[in-house]
């Protein structure tokens, strides 16, 4: 397995592992150094001083998730697992929305023209399915998926093709599936895209 790689080519693969766990410790770092000194200032008031706690440990248990995926391939397996890469990557994704909700809750801008309850459910329908997509996509990469499917919109010279339920129990063609996973992440971001343009 990976007969091509050398030694260098493991040191410039770990060079960038190392640097993304630096810059993920040094982000923790800038983010409470300030929080605890604002917050022994009596800067924040507790509505504010809870959500900003609740970021910081979102982004520490985005670090676990990532320690814990990347143990994954140097115990069990020799590549990370699918299920931990997706839960890694789905938690990141939820992270960048309590970002940008938590800065927007406390001073909302205006909103021009009426919101209607069909336009917060849309939104909310749209924002789900861009997460479960992320998600997939984290399968099909855990997977190698795209490696085997390159042609759309035919996949093995059909829509649907063979072999989309092979695996028993069927609920682990879902997950451990390479063509179920590829199969559903294109026709999931086809569905995404196309609420979007319903929704707008």
């Amino acid at each position: 397995l990976n007969s091509w790689m050398s030694l260098d080519d493991f040191k410039y693969i770990f060079f960038w592992e190392y640097l993304h766990r630096l810059l993920g410790r040094l982000l923790g770092l800038l983010f409470l150094v300030p929080f605890v000194v604002f917050l022994v200032q009596k800067r924040f008031t507790p509505q504010l001083a809870w959500p900003l706690f609740g970021l910081f440990l979102l982004g520490g248990f985005q670090g676990l998730l990532g320690w814990w995926m990347v143990s994954s391939g140097l115990t069990e397996l020799t590549s990370v697992s699918q299920y931990r890469l997706s839960a890694h990557l789905t938690a990141a994704s939820l992270l960048f929305v309590a970002l940008v909700y938590v800065p927007r809750s406390i001073e909302p801008g205006r909103v021009v023209g009426q919101v209607k309850p069909f336009h917060l459910w849309s939104a909310g329908v749209l924002l789900a399915l861009i997460i479960l997509q992320i998600a997939a996509g984290a399968f099909v990469a855990g997977l190698d998926a795209g490696m085997g499917y390159n042609t759309w919109p035919l996949m093995d010279g059909a829509i649907i093709p063979n072999g989309l339920g092979v695996m028993q129990p069927l609920w682990r063609n879902l997950f451990e599936n390479a063509l179920v996973s590829l199969f559903l992440s294109i026709y999931g971001s086809i569905t995404s895209s196309s609420s979007f343009n319903f929704s707008v």
